[in-house]
């Protein structure tokens, strides 16, 4: 294995592929702090703060940097990661679960039959923890040690650690 060399960020240049980049962003107004001076007993307002934040428009889900996750879906069979790459792109802001299209998926990625897509879910993405039945079929829990798409904080707060 090699050693990674030192990298000196101000010699690569431009990333090319950032060139065509447009990224949608909401400017979301949080509050606004009036500014006072206090002098010979009484508070005089001289300005405001408008404290915002940019917000993207476009929905992400953030995918968890743990090697031992990673080793496993790099360990999946090549259709297994697609159907969890597929699964990545298309789940809903702030939700843990993933209804699976059966019809649709085993067309998208020219699976023999529906019991090709059984046994990828069964055989490997549950299996191996990357996700979980639920009690309503064609529904399954994603594991969000791995990837969620939104806030795991306001979702799950019961489990934050402050350090």
């Amino acid at each position: 294995m090699s050693k990674k060399p030192e990298i000196n960020e101000k010699l690569l240049g431009v990333n090319p592929l950032s060139m065509s980049l447009q990224i949608k962003v909401r400017n979301l107004k949080i509050s606004e702090s009036i500014l006072t001076e206090f002098s010979e007993g009484f508070s005089t307002p001289i300005g405001s703060i408008n404290k915002s934040y940019l917000l993207e428009e476009n929905p992400y889900t953030k995918v968890y940097h743990d090697a031992f996750w990673r080793d496993i879906i790099l360990d999946l069979t090549p259709k297994a990661l697609q159907v969890w790459t597929y699964i990545c792109f298309d789940l809903e802001s702030a939700k843990d679960y993933y209804w699976i299209n059966n019809t649709f998926l085993v067309t998208k990625f020219k699976l023999r039959n529906r019991r090709e897509l059984d046994e990828i879910l069964n055989m490997q993405l549950i299996r191996y923890g990357l996700l979980a039945k639920t009690t309503v079929e064609h529904v399954y829990w994603i594991n969000p040690s791995i990837m969620f798409c939104g806030n795991r904080v306001k979702k799950y707060p019961k489990s934050v650690s402050i350090r």
